[in-house]
């Protein structure tokens, strides 16, 4: 399947990553050293792996990216560190701004019609997290967000939604203002990669 690429790979969990990583130089006294390592090699496998040329792909994955790293944190003893909370936060932002660019890119939509499996169950999830925060603040994004939610149920992960996503899809132009500009999305996401 093609899929459309970019200059640079894209992370839904950069800044998580960094921050951990240089929590990893000045670790607690109260963590054994070999264990320190072990999860320093960890991090440097989960900046490559964790990391897409594909926004669809990177949201996909973003859900179950975060909660390893939050995983990590625990391990590292920073589960509740308010450092932690700012870098998720500064990460959800980028998701979002991902999730718009999506609803405004018809190449994207195309690439989004062509998930499956656990790929399509990410995507839908991150969305729909998306939704319960309340972080779709535009009444069209929130609108075209409820859309793909309720168009394909949580379905286990072997199911085959594209038939769900295309009817969600094909409904979008009902709402002509649901369209946004990407140049307003661009500067927001460049500040991110």
């Amino acid at each position: 399947m093609w899929l459309p690429r970019f200059s640079k790979y894209i992370s839904t969990t950069q800044t998580l990553i960094s921050f951990l990583k240089n929590a990893c130089k000045s670790p607690s006294p109260d963590l054994d050293r070999k264990e320190v390592t072990r999860i320093q090699q960890l991090l440097e496998g989960y900046s490559a792996s964790m990391a897409s040329g594909n926004i669809v792909q990177a949201l996909a994955h973003s859900l179950e990216n975060k909660r390893t790293l939050l995983d990590v944190s625990s391990q590292l003893g920073l589960a509740a560190d308010a450092t932690l909370m700012d870098c998720l936060c500064t990460d959800e932002e980028g998701v979002i701004a991902h999730i718009v660019s999506i609803f405004g890119s018809t190449s994207m939509q195309k690439v989004v019609l062509a998930l499956a499996g656990d790929s399509a169950q990410g995507f839908l999830d991150v969305v729909q997290e998306a939704l319960e925060r309340g972080a779709l603040i535009d009444p069209d994004d929130a609108w075209m967000g409820r859309r793909i939610v309720q168009s394909f149920p949580m379905r286990a992960a072997s199911s085959h939604p594209r038939s769900s996503l295309r009817r969600w899809w094909s409904g979008r132009d009902s709402r002509a203002s649901v369209v946004h500009s990407l140049t307003s999305i661009a500067p927001a996401m460049k500040a991110k990669t």
